[in-house]
């Protein structure tokens, strides 16, 4: 385990791609494989609302943040274990 430790310390590690390269749409490695939002004028209504469902999965996954709900689930566990023994008293 020492060595392990004792190796990667005296290695130089290359420089993150995003200072080598600045990321901008003609530099990115992940191409996109489709155009995205489509036009919707060129689509008929069942792949307008194909489309339209997924747009809204995808901003209910962006908006999902799993540490809020965490802190959210312990307040509200803090809040009513806290509480019901105070109300049981005369």
């Amino acid at each position: 385990m020492f060595a392990t430790l004792v190796r990667r310390l005296g290695h130089v590690g290359k420089e993150p791609v995003a200072k080598r390269l600045p990321l901008t749409i003609f530099t990115n490695p992940h191409k996109a494989k489709k155009l995205w939002p489509p036009d919707f004028r060129e689509l008929n209504p069942q792949q307008q609302l194909r489309f339209e469902k997924k747009y809204k999965r995808r901003v209910r996954l962006a908006g999902h943040s799993p540490r809020w709900i965490k802190g959210t689930k312990y307040a509200q566990l803090i809040v009513t274990a806290g509480w019901s023994p105070l109300q049981d008293r005369p």
